[in-house]
């Protein structure tokens, strides 16, 4: 008689498998490995590609976004939602790069977009830095974190991949402030994508459409839903993609935001739509914001290249702002920019991300470099748009003085001073020439000069403004000078071309500054206008 005895296969399977749990959660999951873990737990370990802002999640929690990147998974970026009971347990990464592990996470994924979530039950994080170096503690970690002697092999594998692969991380497509440009342009992809996007949700909700249609409709477009109301919604949204300086982040009233940015170049000319007769009852305004800058802040900014506003575009939504660093550079993605009043500002929105430059990164140093050497010219003074040279318009008495800009004008350490500048003229009051003079025949204009870095107003008194017209033209001389100035076509009729866009051209001036009010100097400084001709 034969005795069977059973084999012990399954016990010795399910302690294999527990083996292999217990070895997953020591160690860490390449990303590209752990994006086909749907809804496991991984160990994560990578360099911070960008952060969002933190803000208030749809519970009681505090939550932001971090995209990581390592050696199995270089492009695109692995985003990674952190929740916490309150902010300051949120990551707070000081430089794009920097190392982050992450223990516990779990893998998700919505609308075929892979994801990690952090659990602030049983997940865990620690940041160390990016350099290379032999320091292997962490500068923040979440408060149940515990160390592994394993760790610091991955951190320095990490470590060294950055140093051979430094384009991981690299900025060259990043645009410049010179590169701006507005939202709003209805091109023919913008209406094609339009009709996409109306025609597949007419044809799934209206009642005219037969079923069998509907789900034939359903079937051209359910894969594209997501990225046609995405592509749609930012249609009037132009999102720049850019490098500059935080020169200061600013609480203007409670809890709203503003920041102050530049990377040593120009934003560029635009054409200015306000009416010439509007000036009197809305004038031109000098700021993007309506805010005007305090002095002290104001003679702290760089004297030359744009600095530009950053507000909130949030709605109810608040960002955590006030975590952005002054003087840091930063990568910013999805600002968006737009203009009020011909001038430009950009907004923050809750897709923006950003993630912070050291100051030896190769972009930052190439964009000091430039403006270094541009600072340095004799004609580095003048806007970037105008060159080779502003337009024949005017001439001044005083060829040989240097040129400076109007932000260095009006951070002159003293209130009267002479300067002479590259500047175009936006506006005029009043508008018509039938009004330059008073009655008693003396000339008073108030003119609104900009070049890239202010917007000011100049006035055209007495006889400096005789000098500037040729003494007492006819009306009709006088009005194809002033036509000439503003960018005004000689074709159009004084109605007409009101309603039109003006592009004026690049005049050079002579400027005075002086007050009118010895009790308040500096609140009662005014420019004028001297030493200057129009031709034509």
């Amino acid at each position: 008689m034969s005795l069977h005895l059973p084999l012990p296969k399954k016990k010795k399977k399910k302690n294999k498998e527990k083996k292999m749990s217990k070895r997953r959660r020591d160690e860490y999951t390449p990303i590209a490995e752990a994006m086909s873990l749907i809804n496991n737990k991984v160990n994560l370990i990578g360099l911070v590609l960008q952060t969002g802002f933190p803000k208030k999640s749809k519970g009681t929690d505090f939550f932001c976004l971090v995209k990581i990147i390592d050696e199995s998974y270089p492009s695109g970026g692995l985003s990674v939602n952190i929740f916490t009971e309150t902010m300051d347990k949120l990551p707070v990464v000081l430089n794009g790069g920097d190392i982050i592990l992450l223990s516990q996470v779990v893998m998700k994924v919505h609308e075929s977009v892979v994801y990690a979530v952090f659990n602030k039950k049983f997940s865990s994080f620690a940041l160390f830095d990016g350099k290379l170096s032999t320091s292997f503690l962490p500068y923040q970690c979440y408060s149940i974190y515990l160390a592994k002697e394993q760790d610091k092999k991955f951190i320095l594998g990490l470590r060294k991949w950055l140093v051979h692969h430094p384009t991981a991380l690299d900025s060259s497509d990043f645009q410049s402030l010179k590169d701006i440009r507005e939202g709003g342009g209805f091109n023919l992809l913008c209406k094609v994508i339009l009709v996409l996007v109306l025609f597949y949700y007419i044809g799934l909700h209206s009642f005219i459409f037969e079923d069998q249609l509907r789900k034939h409709i359903a079937g051209c477009f359910g894969v594209l839903e997501s990225w046609l109301w995405t592509y749609a919604l930012n249609i009037f949204i132009a999102n720049f993609d850019g490098i500059c300086k935080i020169l200061r982040v600013w609480e203007i009233r409670k809890d709203e935001w503003m920041l102050l940015v530049w990377d040593g170049t120009d934003t560029p000319p635009v054409a200015i739509n306000a009416k010439l007769e509007d000036e009197m009852d809305n004038p031109l305004p000098l700021e993007s914001v309506p805010v005007c800058l305090p002095r002290d802040i104001l003679c702290n900014l760089p004297r030359l290249g744009t600095v530009l506003t950053v507000t909130l575009d949030c709605g109810n939504e608040k960002l955590g702002v006030n975590v952005l660093g002054t003087n840091r550079w930063v990568k910013f993605d999805n600002l968006r920019c737009q203009l009020h009043a011909s001038l430009w500002n950009a907004s923050l929105l809750p897709i923006t991300r950003f993630c912070y430059l050291r100051d030896e990164d190769h972009i930052v140093l190439q964009r000091m470099r430039e403006h270094k050497e541009r600072s340095k010219s004799k004609w580095g003074w003048m806007p970037l748009s105008s060159l080779p040279w502003p337009s024949h318009v005017t001439v001044t008495d005083h060829p040989d003085v240097p040129f400076v800009s109007l932000m260095r004008a009006l951070a002159n350490p003293r209130v009267v001073g002479k300067f002479r500048c590259v500047v175009r003229v936006v506006a005029s009051f009043p508008w018509s020439v039938e009004e330059y003079r008073s009655p008693s025949g003396i000339y008073r204009i108030r003119l609104t000069l900009e070049d890239p870095t202010a917007r000011i107003h100049a006035y055209l008194y007495a006889e400096d403004a005789e000098h500037f017209f040729g003494r007492y033209p006819s009306f009709d001389v006088l009005k194809r000078k002033r036509n000439l100035l503003l960018g005004i076509s000689e074709s159009d009729g004084d109605s007409e071309m009101n309603e039109t866009s003006r592009n004026p051209p690049w005049i050079i001036c002579c400027l005075f500054s002086y007050p009118i009010d010895e009790n308040d100097v500096w609140g009662s400084r005014n420019f004028r206008i001297f030493a200057t001709i129009l031709l034509g």
